[in-house]
């Protein structure tokens, strides 16, 4: 490397060897010819290494830039090195906070999966309860229904008149009320005696306007006692007989026990009970008592009674 940084003295060098070549050769012409030829040769070599050179210079400068321009880069890569390895830290630091949280949750994770497990179990025996309840409740709730239409014909029948009829007011009350219905009226009496040779007798009146009704299209239905714990009540079967004959919807009660009602009911609403029947003595010369009721409630109640009779 050295002599190629010196160059200039190659040619001295040359024509020093080539001197002595000549004086040690002079003698022979063609030892000289030799020595040119070599000379040649060497001057051609020197001339190709001083292109080599030139072209090392070049590659070498180049490989300077290059050299140069890699330190530049490994600068570089050194900060950028820096930087990796300070965000690693930090990465790093981040890593085991979060893999410290996801301890702490994964922690938190299995106590709440042990919570739901608990809570499944009382969710079922809750499930159960409800199941329960909810069957109590549906029972409950038709019980609220049925007392809620209790309650109903609990205040209609609160929601009523009472009249005291004593003696010969119920003649004149009932026969009143018969005259003005529109719709049913039913009778179950334990007397009821019809006697139409006697013009001034009451019971007759009463018996009379039961025809009336039917005629005029009220639904009548008249139930006579006709065999009583002491015998037949054959006084009962002229009414039983004036009724049937105008087709009055009326039947003898012939079972073993006795049927001492005195009942009106007139269009679902108006009821008569009490000690009058329908004979000329209960209506005029007995003392007797009975009570006008107006109450739709309280007629549903003696209306399901007198079914049963």
């Amino acid at each position: 490397m050295v002599s190629l940084m010196n160059r200039e003295w190659i040619p001295f060098v040359v024509l020093f060897l080539t001197a002595g070549v000549v004086v040690g050769y002079a003698s022979s012409y063609g030892e000289i010819s030799r020595l040119e030829s070599e000379i040649s040769t060497l001057t051609t070599e020197f001339n190709n290494l001083n292109v080599a050179h030139e072209q090392l210079e070049d590659d070498y400068n180049n490989l300077n830039s290059t050299h140069n321009e890699l330190k530049a880069n490994c600068t570089l890569l050194q900060s950028e090195v820096l930087t990796l390895t300070t965000n690693y830290g930090n990465l790093n630091a981040t890593y085991s906070t979060l893999l410290g949280n996801y301890s702490s949750l994964n922690s938190t994770h299995h106590e709440l999966q042990e919570d739901y497990t608990q809570l499944e179990d009382v969710y079922e025996l809750l499930n159960g309860s409800y199941t329960s309840l909810n069957s109590s409740y549906s029972e409950l709730q038709m019980d609220y229904e049925e007392a809620i239409e209790r309650i109903a014909d609990l205040e209609q029948i609160v929601e009523y008149e009472v009249y005291d009829l004593l003696d010969e007011e119920y003649y004149q009350s009932v026969k009143d009320d018969m005259e003005n219905a529109s719709e049913t009226i039913l009778v179950a009496m334990y007397s009821m005696i019809y006697d139409p040779g006697d013009l001034d007798d009451w019971a007759n009146d009463l018996i009379r306007e039961l025809v009336n009704a039917k005629d005029r299209g009220v639904n009548v239905t008249v139930i006579i006692e006709n065999r009583t714990y002491f015998g037949y009540m054959n006084d009962n079967l002229e009414a039983y007989q004036y009724l049937s004959e105008n087709n009055v919807t009326v039947q003898l009660d012939n079972e073993d026990d006795t049927d001492h009602m005195k009942l009106v009911i007139i269009d679902d609403n108006i009821v008569y009970v009490g000690s009058h029947n329908w004979s000329e003595s209960g209506l005029y010369y007995n003392h007797e008592t009975s009570v006008k009721i107006v109450s739709e409630g309280i007629a549903r109640i003696f209306t399901a009674y007198f079914e049963t009779i």
